[in-house]
């Protein structure tokens, strides 16, 4: 007797090319979502959930890293999470001060990520704070002048962190007034000068710098940088105390 021979049958493939276009619907809306948001040369790679993606992509100039989902509704609202962004060394090159500035401030944190692997390094940032201050950053002449009293990154010069104190006070950064108003009051590589100390005390706790005020209110208490008075004192103990909050 013959055994009888079995049909094969094609498997039920409806489903597949269905799935693969929402796939691709998906990643092409997160793609869409980006660029719409000034990103560019994006890359996505998708995660475990279905709709969300890691991305990393460039962002005017910065290179910037971060998670996208979108939510399952009629909309497809998207969602950013633990974005970050860091500059290019090309864009520091060009001449863009807060890109020179930013790539600084990220050499002297401790913090790392996928955008900054490699370590803490003071010596690069000293020198990214010197081309932003030159590129007239007045924050990175502030953080340059930190640098250069401490003598991190680069060689130790009071008179260098005066003068890039003195050019950031004069772009009118409250942080650099404060740091100058140190250097005059405590005789920090000049003759101490407190009535110098005062008038940049006081524009800098104007400005929000609570220590400056602290700072302030002292020497307006043992009557420098103001007529000592009744009226003075209380202004003065009022500045110490904004300077502690």
């Amino acid at each position: 007797m013959l055994a009888m021979r079995r049909r094969w049958v094609a498997p039920l493939l409806i489903g597949v090319p269905i799935l693969l276009a929402a796939c691709d619907r998906s990643e092409a809306d997160a793609r869409a979502h980006l660029t719409a948001e000034g990103m560019r040369d994006v890359v996505l790679t998708h995660l475990v959930d279905e709709g969300s993606f890691h991305y990393t992509a460039n962002r005017g100039d910065s290179r910037c890293a971060g998670n996208i989902h979108f939510q399952k509704d009629h909309r497809g609202t998207a969602i950013h999470d633990e974005v970050s962004c860091m500059p290019t060394e090309e864009s520091c090159r060009d001449g863009i001060a807060q890109a020179c500035f930013r790539l600084g401030r990220i050499y002297l944190s401790d913090d790392r990520d996928e955008l900054m692997p490699t370590e803490r390094d003071p010596k690069r940032a000293a020198s990214y704070m010197q081309r932003a201050c030159n590129l007239d950053h007045a924050a990175g002449c502030n953080e340059l002048g930190v640098m250069q009293a401490h003598g991190e990154g680069l060689d130790k010069s009071l008179g260098d962190a005066r003068a890039s104190f003195e050019r950031s006070c004069d772009a009118k950064h409250a942080r650099g007034c404060f740091n100058l108003g140190i250097v005059y009051h405590h005789g920090q590589g000049v003759a101490a000068a407190p009535d110098k100390a005062a008038p940049l005390y006081r524009h800098a706790c104007r400005d929000g710098v609570a220590a400056a005020c602290n700072h302030l209110g002292v020497l307006e208490r043992d009557g420098v940088g103001a007529p000592a008075s009744h009226l003075d004192a209380a202004a003065s103990c009022e500045l110490i105390r904004r300077g502690y909050h």
